[in-house]
């Protein structure tokens, strides 16, 4: 008996200190999503500033290169959300099942149903505000060539560097596709994409 509650007495333990590890991965991973949006905003205005001071409008050409720049930042942010909904994922299923009485529910667990009982509203702010960022930042720029290039002697590289732009607007939307489904949806995807991967996993065992 003694063995047994030693035993309880360390898997608490350790998910407490899991629990509170992983709780500070999730903040330093939005840490990095805030920082990729305002490396974002700022380079989004030094090249307004810079395009719209040009004397020649066709100096301003390389503003279309900014939509193509947003897209490796776009999945970064979402390669760093998707691991915060993981976490939050492990902790309200496992941890914190653990850890407190059936009766009782933690912070994730609490949060999780906040939301889905507000489903009027069911994208929180945090989650739309970077893909909302990275996308009107991208038609931004968009427009601001679109108003300043001057097309006599640019046609053909306008009309390609264009081409790539709309293609990576497209791209950045079905990055964040998931973003902007309803909360128990996007439960139910991630819960989805876990099984195939743990299904994978045992069948390469």
């Amino acid at each position: 008996m003694d063995n047994k509650d030693e035993s309880s007495t360390q898997t608490k333990m350790f998910r407490l200190a899991e629990y509170t590890s992983l709780r500070s991965e999730i903040v330093e991973r939005i840490k990095i999503e805030f920082q990729l949006i305002f490396t974002t905003v700022v380079a989004l205005g030094s090249f307004i500033t810079v395009a719209l001071s040009k004397d020649r409008p066709d100096e301003a050409l390389f503003i279309l290169l900014f939509p193509l720049l947003v897209v490796p930042m776009a999945l970064a942010y979402s390669r760093q959300e998707y691991g915060v909904l993981k976490i939050s994922r492990y902790l309200r299923d496992v941890t914190e099942k653990e850890l407190l009485p059936t009766t009782e529910s933690g912070w994730e667990s609490t949060s999780l149903r906040d939301q889905i009982e507000n489903n009027n509203n069911p994208l929180p702010l945090r989650r739309t505000f970077g893909p909302l960022t990275f996308l009107f930042s991208q038609v931004i720029a968009l427009l601001i060539a679109m108003y300043r290039l001057d097309w006599r002697g640019w046609q053909d590289i306008s009309t390609l560097l264009y081409g790539f732009n709309v293609t990576a607007i497209l791209l950045v939307l079905y990055t964040f596709r998931r973003h902007f489904m309803p909360v128990r949806q996007q439960q139910n995807t991630l819960s989805g994409s876990q099984a195939t991967s743990l299904s994978s996993s045992n069948s390469e065992d």
